[in-house]
């Protein structure tokens, strides 16, 4: 509908009608109306309009158009009547509190709290409840915490509360569960619900809060972007290795006891230098924020200035030198693909895999070298050398020959994967699983075991060391050398 004198003045020759019928469209004046009033523009089937790269799409007609809104609108409510049908409990709807400053929780966060017959909190260790009004009363799960050996626990039985109390109470009323931060990051609790709710057919509604991660991102004066990692303290404590890579930065939440902080220094010390500087955040997002910086690794167990509490997060910045798997494999693709002469992409796998050979009785010749010593005056002194050349170098001695090893490994499989006989990835979950199985196999005091299988690694396949096929003599490696090879 538009109105009559909008019109081009070619429409005035022969009346509206006749200039829109040859676009495909009929007009039609409303009756009554003067030329200043409306007419109605109705498509004559099949409309087409012109599209600016010369084609034509189909227009919608006015009943099509009428068709298309009325069944699109059906979907929902059929939907809903579905999922009301084979509902029988309450809604559980699951608030986000945010960081900790009542001022950053979100509006329908707050008009859920306010209006909330009873509102159920993980923890009343929250500033946003104390601003809440009297009217809402509040019941937290902080006895969970204390009658439970272990969070995993407390989590699985405030989640088994929650869907008793879903179960008995009346069809469409709505338990609301309220967590610190957001209700999907860093909340095992609601992890466990969402399931359990699943499970159950439980109608689960999340209100989405802010969580930790903005205010400490504002706190440090970093962006998240381009690789920033989340990881949980718990479970890096538990690890002997960290599980991301040293080029990304890491920001560890629930930093919360030094006990904690004991088990991820070691975690994190087994890929970071011992003195590397790290950031501890206390109470992000509140007025009491408190910023550690410039931490060695080595103190973050240590009595600090500020204590470790619920709200403390550790960010550990990324090594300055690349360290990575990743990188190592992205360098040596580049090189394949960009500089010639230098990886041959002609070689075959057989070729590789004989070079790596070669590599690898270098780099054991130059082991055996620096760390094989007997009895003899000539021995000691050999021993004393070594030391010395220790000493003088460091480390590189003994990591140069590994370094050039793996690189060779590694540059054969990119060759064997370039030639559809392998495929790097599955090699990797071969190398895991039987990491896996070794584990499992040797048990933690059996050290003999372990020695007797590194010195079975070392001076297994002689004939590959030796050029004249003869062994190479086992007397050679001491059990000295051993231990010293081992540490």
């Amino acid at each position: 509908r538009c109105r009559a004198d909008a019109l081009p003045a070619c429409a005035e020759q022969g009346g509206p009608s006749m200039w829109w019928r040859g676009r495909g469209f009929r007009a039609e004046r409303v009756p009554g109306s003067t030329r200043s009033q409306s007419i109605v523009l109705k498509a004559r089937a099949p409309a087409t309009l012109a599209l600016r790269d010369g084609s034509r799409a189909p227009f919608a007609t006015h009943k099509s158009r009428r068709h298309q809104r009325t069944s699109t609108s059906a979907l929902p409510s059929d939907l809903h009547k579905e999922k009301s049908d084979s509902q029988t409990e309450a809604t559980i709807v699951v608030v986000g509190l945010g960081p900790g400053a009542p001022g950053q929780i979100t509006r329908e966060a707050w008009e859920v709290l306010t209006s909330a017959s009873t509102v159920y909190c993980r923890t009343l260790d929250h500033p946003t409840l104390d601003e809440l009004p009297t009217r809402a009363p509040l019941q937290s799960f902080d006895h969970v915490y204390e009658s439970s050996k272990s969070f995993e626990d407390v989590y699985k039985q405030i989640c088994l509360e929650l869907v008793e109390l879903a179960s008995s109470a009346e069809k469409g009323h709505h338990i609301v569960y309220a967590v610190p931060g957001d209700p999907r990051v860093a909340e095992q609790s609601v992890a466990l619900l969402y399931e359990e709710a699943k499970r159950r057919q439980i109608s689960l509604r999340i209100i989405p809060g802010l969580s930790f991660i903005e205010p400490t991102l504002e706190a440090l004066g970093i962006d998240a972007f381009p690789s920033l990692a989340l990881a949980d303290a718990c479970e890096y404590a538990a690890r002997s290795h960290p599980r991301f890579s040293t080029d990304v930065p890491v920001l560890l939440a629930q930093f919360y006891s030094q006990r904690l902080a004991s088990g991820v220094k070691l975690t994190l010390m087994d890929a970071f230098p011992d003195d590397w500087p790290v950031t501890i955040v206390h109470n992000a997002g509140t007025a009491n924020c408190v910023i550690s910086r410039d931490v060695p690794l080595y103190a973050i167990d240590r009595e600090l200035e500020h204590p470790l509490g619920p709200h403390s997060s550790l960010y550990v910045p990324a090594l300055t030198a690349s360290a990575s798997f990743e990188n190592v494999r992205n360098a040596i693709s580049i090189q394949r693909d960009r500089v010639q002469g230098i990886f041959e992409t002609e070689r075959t796998t057989e070729e590789a895999l004989a070079d790596v050979a070669r590599s690898l009785k270098e780099c054991v010749t130059r082991l055996r070298a620096l760390y094989s010593m007997d009895s003899t005056d000539d021995g000691l002194q050999e021993a004393s050398d070594r030391d010395e050349l220790l000493s003088a170098q460091g480390n590189r001695s003994v990591e140069d020959p590994l370094a050039n090893l793996l690189l060779k490994a590694l540059e054969a499989m990119h060759i064997a994967e370039d030639n559809g006989d392998a495929d790097l990835t599955r090699i990797l979950q071969r190398m895991n699983l039987t990491a896996d199985a070794r584990v499992k196999e040797f048990d933690s005091e059996n050290e003999a075991a372990v020695l007797v299988d590194m010195e079975d690694m070392l001076i297994s396949e002689q004939d590959l060391f030796d050029d004249d096929g003869e062994g190479t003599d086992v007397e050679e490696f001491s059990p000295d050398g051993l231990n010293n090879l081992r540490k």
